[in-house]
């Protein structure tokens, strides 16, 4: 009778009661000595030390089973050793030996996982490279360098690990690096990534990124880098569909994959393209989002263009806000003016300037400026820019020393136009406004003209004047002709007779002045 498988059970239960001492003692000891304090390290060592511990005491149990060895000693050898390396460990604690061990067993450690070809550095972090060089808590690896990571495609000409004394990933630093991460693709000469706070590092970058503009092209010295975000630093170049932005300071920001909106709180230079034109803009701060390509840039100055027919005009605009979208611009608060000088001989400023591509420019609570005094005000002004219609807006400005004139022509149609003048007179130390409207336009054959005229004097208006002309198309071209001053009339009929040897002028008037009514007769000339 053998009772070797008895004694080896029976002691096989006892020494088993002290297994979870013995496991805490070495596995505490283990991660002072190797400074292990993340959670995927604990879960790792404490599986690989009950993996040790009951496989050590299967197989001595069943050597001491068939008496191979002692049958007492099989059941207990396994916590003898684990306590004796659990004591060693503890004891060598913070002395010149644990330091020597520490460095041997981590530069052993890292040189067997870097003689496979594929190179775990951390969870989800795999590297593929021709040479791998090992120093100390640095891994380099060159040629033909991969790091796959997440969704994260990159090769680069090198790349180093830099580990922790536990082990742990720092960072990582690659060198001629291009990253692809689902439709963004991106290019530096310097990457540096931390895993643990998912930040990226990048300088003198290049890339594309998909959004609903379109491809968006992205320049700049810096980059940073977090999950839902991107900061791009120091001469930054955003180039998109018919819109640029440069500056030293540019926000993207990324939500389920998509650029959500591009932003700076700094000043920038945009540029972009209408319809019928361009523009170009300084603004201290800007925001653009892709989904409705709908631009915005505060505190800004820059100009606009348009085309009309083959003609292009150039339009100054500033102001404390720029709205741009497929549609027009919108400027609150600021003003517009044709003059390219710093400080513009005239401008129209308003609260609200709204310009749509190829129809209008309109303006609420508008003034016309001249020479920096506020000359007219406009509840509402309004001018057409479409090519079926034209445009023209023109100034004629005379200043001496008795006369100053002003007159604003604006075409609002293809046969008509409006002037608004104004004039000031200094005679006798006496100082007289005139204040005149005129339209003329040609409706069905007939040319109309209708002009009228007051003075302002000692803050009343006085003098008004009016002037009515219409010319029929008939053969003898008839003109009618009424004048009014308040004070006198003058009302005419006059036209021309073709004939084979000239033509023959003649002349129908009535006047009516101080009460006295006067007719002039048809004369022929």
């Amino acid at each position: 009778m053998n009772p070797s498988s008895w004694l080896v059970e029976l002691h096989t239960r006892y020494s088993s009661s002290l297994a979870p001492l013995i496991i805490v003692l070495v596995g505490l000891s283990l991660s002072l000595t190797f400074n292990l304090r993340s959670k995927s390290w604990g879960v790792i060592l404490t599986f690989v030390l009950v993996v040790l511990y009951q496989g050590s005491g299967a197989w001595l149990s069943a050597m001491g089973k068939e008496r191979l060895i002692d049958p007492v000693l099989s059941a207990w050898i396994p916590d003898m050793a684990f306590a004796l390396v659990g004591l060693a460990l503890f004891s060598i604690l913070d002395t010149r030996f644990e330091y020597r061990l520490k460095e041997f067993v981590s530069r052993f450690f890292l040189l067997i996982i870097l003689l496979l070809p594929t190179v775990s550095l951390s969870e989800g972090i795999d590297v593929v490279s021709d040479r791998t060089i090992l120093s100390d808590r640095v891994a380099t690896f060159t040629g033909n360098v991969v790091l796959e990571y997440e969704e994260i495609h990159m090769t680069a000409s090198t790349v180093t690990a830099i580990f922790s004394e536990g082990g742990d990933l720092e960072r990582v630093d690659a060198w001629n690096a291009d990253l692809v991460e689902g439709d963004r693709r991106m290019r530096s000469e310097f990457l540096r990534f931390y895993p643990d706070s998912s930040l990226t590092y990048m300088y003198v970058v290049t890339g594309e990124l998909e959004t609903d503009m379109g491809k968006i092209e992205i320049l700049a010295e810096k980059l940073v880098k977090a999950e839902d975000w991107a900061v791009l630093e120091r001469n930054v170049r955003v180039d998109m569909k018919d819109l640029n932005v440069s500056g030293n300071f540019l926000k993207i920001e990324i939500r389920g994959g998509d650029v959500e909106r591009i932003s700076s709180a700094f000043p920038v230079v945009v540029k972009g393209k209408t319809k019928d034109g361009e523009y170009e803009i300084l603004g201290s701060y800007f925001f653009v989002d892709p989904k409705t390509s709908t631009v915005r840039i505060g505190d800004f100055k820059g100009s606009f263009s348009y085309t009309e027919g083959k003609k292009r005009h150039l339009v100054y605009d500033s102001g404390l806000g720029m709205n741009a979208d497929e549609e027009g611009i919108e400027i609150v608060s600021g003003g517009i003016t044709t003059c390219p000088l710093r400080n513009p001989h005239y401008s129209i400023s308003a609260v609200k300037i709204e310009y749509r591509y190829g129809a209008y420019i309109a303006a609420e609570h508008a003034v016309l400026t001249i020479l920096g005094v506020p000359v007219f005000y406009f509840p509402y002004f309004f001018t057409t820019i479409s090519e079926d219609v034209g445009f023209q807006m023109g100034f004629s400005f005379t200043p001496n020393s008795y006369v100053s004139n002003f007159v604003l022509t604006q075409k609002y149609s293809k046969t008509g136009k409006m002037e608004l003048s104004r004039s000031i007179e200094s005679e006798g130390g006496e100082t007289v406004e005139k204040y005149g409207f005129k339209l003329s336009d040609k409706i069905e054959g007939l040319s109309l003209s209708l002009g009228q005229t007051f003075s302002l004097a000692s803050g009343s208006f006085s003098n008004p004047n009016t002037n009515l002309s219409v010319k029929s198309p008939l053969p003898s071209n008839p003109t009618l002709t009424v004048k009014d001053n308040g004070k006198s009339q003058y009302y005419s009929v006059s036209g021309a007779i073709k004939l084979s040897g000239g033509k023959l002028s003649y002349v129908l008037s009535k006047s009516h002045s101080s009460g006295k009514t006067s007719y002039l007769i048809p004369s022929l000339k």
